[in-house]
């Protein structure tokens, strides 16, 4: 029997095959190769997943999910940068594929970019107002979430990081938290954020790591060194990168020394 005919057969019953494995507390049975063919499929088949979802980011998504489910990590998604919600899309069906139950929390201003400052300005690329799509692109990514999650299992929070996270009250422990934000300034309050929600084993998917020529004196790459040292009860371990641009961490919280073996 061909590979494809194989394929047809058995792709129906996977997503249920891997649910009651993980239910049952078996690492997930899917491996990297059918991750990466089950994330090509969503993009390619299906028209509801825009484009502009790299097949890398797609991976790392996956990676990201299997992850979180074969090692118990209970948590919420947090997205950082949704834009008109291909990603945070991805996220929920593949979190669907594998049986992964997790609430999801977003976060854009659905302005664009905020005012660039300081080294942001370090290259033209990025500008006050890039990206925005305003509230009809809040409304197209709350319409096409609900087709794969329930309406209460999702938040949009609007507004600019600065002016939002500062008084924001979600502290749900995270799972997943996907950084897709291209500036410093952005990053670094998002970052702020996610010390109060991190846990150990969180993944942080950084989608912008490698811009501004992959210096570390700028973007995602120096807020994260910056945060690492104001944070030194949290340590991170360097996991994947993906694409040119991406990396993939996960986030450690200090064992106090009482729980040490003896």
């Amino acid at each position: 029997m061909s590979v494809p005919i194989l394929k047809r057969i058995l792709g129906p019953i996977l997503p249920l095959v891997d649910a009651l494995a993980l239910r049952l507390g078996y690492r997930s049975l899917r491996n990297d190769t059918y991750l990466a063919a089950f994330a090509q499929q969503l993009m390619r088949g299906e028209k509801s997943v825009l484009p502009i979802v790299q097949e890398e980011r797609a991976f790392a998504i996956a990676r990201a999910l299997q992850f979180c489910a074969s090692n118990k990590i209970v948590g919420a998604i947090y997205e950082f940068g949704v834009q008109e919600g291909a990603s945070a899309e991805l996220i929920s069906r593949l979190a669907n594929a594998i049986g992964y139950k997790a609430g999801l929390y977003l976060f854009d201003s659905f302005k664009g970019l905020p005012e660039v400052q300081g080294r942001d300005r370090y290259t033209d690329v990025w500008f006050e107002g890039k990206y925005a799509g305003g509230s009809a692109e809040a409304d197209l990514v709350c319409s096409r979430l609900t087709k794969f999650r329930s309406r209460d299992s999702f938040e949009i929070i609007h507004g600019f990081y600065k002016d939002v996270l500062p008084r924001c009250d979600i502290r749900e422990r995270a799972a997943l938290i996907h950084i897709d934000c291209d500036l410093y300034s952005s990053a670094r309050c998002a970052l702020e954020f996610a010390t109060k929600v991190v846990q150990d084993g969180t993944v942080l998917l950084f989608d912008d790591y490698y811009c501004f020529a992959g210096n570390p004196a700028f973007g995602e790459r120096r807020a994260v060194a910056e945060w690492a040292l104001r944070n030194t009860e949290i340590s991170i371990t360097q996991w994947f990168s993906y694409g040119w641009h991406g990396q993939a961490m996960i986030c450690h919280k200090t064992v106090p020394q009482e729980a040490d073996d003896e």
